[in-house]
């Protein structure tokens, strides 16, 4: 169990920072984290508010850097996210979680840009998100992948969805293609560039010159799409 509060704190050029102060019966020693959310320190229950700050002021360098970087980050994303939100399709939708003993399901509704999530317990209902994100990019790739296969009139042998922590896909010489299961995540288009960069490896299996003109001559803006990807890559994730 963790309690939190938020604390601002004064950097270069009198820039105030707002670090969100965690307090957990868990935590033995005192520590700072960051991510594109926020930046938050994690004290324990009983640590006073001095020493905190003390803490906090005794790396303000570290502060600084971080702050600006994650700030970059955001600027290329649009502005500001929000904790209670995923992104699905591209687009960011507010997560609201209700409780439902018969079944487990998931309301889209684009007008109140929201996804209801409903599941048997909240306290678990991150195991009923990945299986729905699952789901959602095995519909898409079932789909896309035999038709972009079509169109570019490059055979695979089979292709499955993978937990891959650190890649959108990959391909083996063998014709198999691998997917992210968060594929769902992206904007369709990124969607499609991603499985016609698989197809293509397996005529060029390498990063040449003559691989990325094949790509291109499928899909012409893929520079925007990675630059989509690169700039969204810390948001498609479950915490």
């Amino acid at each position: 169990m963790s309690t939190s509060t938020s604390i601002n704190v004064s950097v270069y050029d009198d820039t105030s920072i707002s670090v969100e102060l965690k307090r957990s019966k868990r935590a033995k020693h005192m520590s700072l984290r960051a991510d594109v959310y926020g930046i938050c320190v994690v004290a324990p229950v009983n640590q006073s508010k001095e020493s905190i700050h003390d803490f906090i002021h005794s790396r303000s360098q570290w502060l600084t850097r971080t702050y600006e970087y994650y700030s970059r980050i955001r600027q290329n994303i649009g502005g500001p996210v929000q904790k209670d939100t995923i992104l699905h399709l591209g687009k960011r939708y507010r997560i609201r979680i209700t409780k439902d003993m018969k079944q487990e399901y998931a309301i889209v509704s684009n007008n109140l840009h929201q996804i209801t999530f409903h599941v048997k317990d909240k306290r678990t209902y991150k195991k009923f998100l990945r299986s729905w994100y699952l789901d959602q990019t095995k519909k898409i790739l079932e789909e896309r992948v035999p038709a972009l296969s079509r169109r570019l009139s490059i055979c695979y042998t089979k292709f499955s969805i993978k937990h891959l922590k650190s890649r959108w896909g990959s391909c083996s010489k063998e014709g198999k293609l691998s997917f992210s299961h968060l594929l769902s995540m992206l904007p369709l288009e990124v969607i499609d560039y991603i499985i016609v960069h698989e197809l293509v490896h397996l005529v060029e299996f390498n990063h040449s010159k003559k691989f990325w003109q094949h790509v291109e001559f499928q899909v012409p803006h893929y520079k925007q799409y990675r630059k989509w990807l690169r700039n969204h890559t810390l948001l498609v994730r479950i915490d």
